[in-house]
């Protein structure tokens, strides 16, 4: 039995090292972390790989091409990447694709029948929308609204046609 673990978050453990299947999600940004009392405190989290390549060629020098986070990919990036490695794995994959907060319901929709097409499991999304000040995500005033959806049993041959 094969599975893919849920490593996004997780990776902040490990010193933004790798997130697996997942983009990086920005490659610097503001974690508001609460606190065991109540109170809430602001955390600069920074990956691995941006701090080495800042490190090695200077704090002035832009990224290159190579840098992409998960704010940059369409929906259909994640998608492929998903079903690319879910053909591999027993399991559901647990992998987030991020949609703009703009989407459409039939282009959100349309992100689910994809998924399906492709072959994958499952589908978890996640999109930003402002909520007021103080909330939790990538930014001031942001809040998270994610959906998880199985997207249905399959047969070993494959998805089956609409």
């Amino acid at each position: 039995l094969t599975s893919v673990a849920p490593t996004g978050t997780i990776s902040l453990f490990a010193d933004n090292v790798s997130s697996g299947l997942e983009p990086v999600f920005s490659f610097k940004y503001t974690r508001h972390v609460l606190m065991p009392d109540g109170q809430r405190r602001e955390e600069e989290v920074t990956d691995y790989a941006y701090r080495l390549f800042k490190r090695l060629k200077g704090e002035e020098v832009p990224l290159t091409d190579a840098f992409v986070d998960a704010q940059q990919l369409s929906p259909n990036d994640h998608l492929v990447m998903q079903a690319a490695v879910q053909k591999y794995i027993d399991s559901s994959i647990s992998k987030t694709i991020n949609v703009p907060e703009s989407i459409s319901f039939e282009d959100f929709k349309d992100v689910y029948m994809q998924a399906y097409d492709l072959g994958c499991k499952g589908c978890t999304t996640y999109r930003r929308h402002r909520c007021g000040a103080g909330g939790q995500g990538h930014g001031q005033g942001c809040c998270r609204e994610r959906t998880r959806t199985a997207v249905g049993a399959r047969d070993q041959q494959g998805p089956a046609r609409r």
